[in-house]
């Protein structure tokens, strides 16, 4: 078995298992539409840039908890013999309202004495606490136990976090009142998205009532998705309760704002404010991931582990005494069947291309040919005569499965011409060529933003280290060696 494995960014994704916060689109964007011109009635759609700006880690306001965010672009590639990582070293402080872009560490020693890798993405602290420092606690304090595989160092790192006493229950209070401005803020976002792409699709501006039944149909969606998804199991509801209420008034006052702004009509504030009540809630309560997580990648090998393991992490802060955790990615090379594994985190789309020979985004606009399809033969069958309402619904599901059936045959083709060869070569590849290939990749996303008129967010030094059995943890490339050079 081979793996390839872009991580789907699921802030624009609507799935019940959300990692992410969710965002609902009702009307993507024509590439061609304008404000004065709306697009001709066959065009496909095109991503909008809220979703394209989530697919690439970029971040809204509310994201930027800390005031540090590490928006970047990291590797893993693995095979048998060993596993290379590789991180770019950017990182978007805010100050004041003024970004400035920083060298920051994204890639460490786990532990001194056995091989095994850590990487962080996305938030930069944890609780207010640099994860730099967390984990130069936890190399520092961790005892010689052996552990014998690669998702026990995972559990015993987590377990420090736990432990390890960093916040109090004002810090948690704190936390809590960021996700659910987070929550909101996201929510303002969709709702002005959809405005935005309703509005080009009708070609003038909206009526009022247009405006408030739109924003009704996005909330309401939002609030299912999030009621779908299971709550932190180790969360006192309780306490949950207690944390909420000091939460409160602040979200009413956000709450009243966005109400504000979209002129929502006074017989529905009541009833749309606990809507986003809930929303606030379930954003904290439940297994969806702020924008404000961080990502932690463990990578290497347990005492009884001959081939490499990949565990992914994802934190979210403390809230009513738990660790809110997410798993990521894992793989386990040679025992799960699997030979070699290419794995990228945060900002991934020149990766995608490199492995697919397709940009995320275009890969968004083909999915976009269902609708096309659709009102074409609606067109089409119109001029013949007018449809009924259950011939309408034919045509709907007939397009879904033409499209559906041509997707699936699209993602055999790049599996079969494009990644699949990449990473059958990577499970032979020796050392030295997976850190060449890891830093390539990176780099390469680096440079493109750096010649493009998308934000530097990815770009400094690349950090790279290779973490094999015999071994141990070796860097290949450090800015600390860079430094000390000159």
């Amino acid at each position: 078995m081979w793996a390839y494995s872009p991580l789907e960014d699921t802030q624009h994704a609507l799935c019940n298992d959300a990692q992410s916060w969710p965002s609902v689109r009702t009307t993507p964007r024509s590439p061609t539409a304008t404000a004065k011109s709306p697009p001709t009635q066959h065009s496909p759609r095109w991503p909008s840039s809220h979703a394209r700006a989530a697919n690439d880690g970029t971040c809204s306001r509310s994201c930027l908890q800390s005031g540090i965010r590490e928006m970047t672009a990291q590797l893993a590639i693995l095979n048998k013999s060993a596993v290379a990582l590789a991180a770019d070293s950017a990182a978007t402080v805010i100050v004041d309202g003024v970004k400035k872009i920083h060298q920051s560490n994204k890639l460490f020693v786990l532990r001194e004495d056995k091989p095994v890798g850590i990487m962080v993405y996305g938030n930069a602290e944890f609780m207010g606490v640099p994860w730099a420092t967390l984990i130069n606690m936890y190399r520092s304090s961790a005892t010689k136990n052996q552990n014998r595989k690669t998702r026990e160092y995972v559990k015993d790192f987590l377990k420090f976090i736990k432990d390890a006493k960093i916040c109090n229950s004002d810090a948690e209070i704190k936390n809590a009142a960021q996700l659910a401005d987070s929550a909101l803020y996201s929510v303002r976002m969709d709702v002005n998205a959809n405005l935005r792409n309703r509005a080009r699709d009708k070609g003038k501006p909206l009526t009022r009532r247009e405006r408030n039944d739109l924003f009704e149909s996005v909330i309401y969606r939002t609030l299912q998705i999030i009621e779908k998804t299971p709550p932190f199991r180790t969360v006192d509801s309780k306490q949950l309760g207690a944390i909420f209420e000091e939460v409160l008034p602040k979200a009413n006052a956000v709450i009243d704002r966005i109400l504000d702004d979209h002129a929502i009509y006074r017989r529905d504030r009541s009833k749309f404010s606990s809507v986003l009540r809930r929303i606030s809630r379930g954003s904290i309560e439940r297994q969806i991931m702020s924008r404000g997580h961080s990502g932690v990648v463990i990578a290497g090998f347990g005492e009884q582990e001959i081939f490499p393991t990949l565990v992914e992490t994802k934190i979210d802060g403390f809230v009513a005494g738990a660790l809110r955790t997410k798993r990521g990615a894992y793989y386990d090379i040679g025992r799960d069947g699997t030979q070699a594994a290419v794995v990228p985190f945060a900002q991934q789309e020149m990766v995608r291309r490199f492995m697919e020979g397709i940009d995320p985004a275009v890969h968004e606009y083909l999915v976009s040919l269902e609708d096309l399809v659709y009102r074409f033969s609606r067109t089409a069958l119109n001029t013949i005569s007018e449809l009924t309402d259950m011939q309408e619904d034919a045509l709907k599901k007939a397009a879904k499965k033409d499209v559906g059936e041509y997707l699936k045959g699209l993602r055999t083709f790049l599996r079969d011409e494009f990644w699949g060869p990449i990473v059958r070569v990577v499970a032979h590849l020796p050392q030295e060529d997976l850190a060449t290939m890891a830093e390539s990749l990176v780099s390469l996303t680096s440079l493109k933003r750096h010649v493009s008129s998308e934000e530097e967010t990815v770009g400094g030094p690349v950090d790279v280290a290779v973490v094999s059995k015999g071994n141990g943890f070796i860097w290949v490339k450090s800015k600390a060696d860079s430094l000390s050079a000159n």
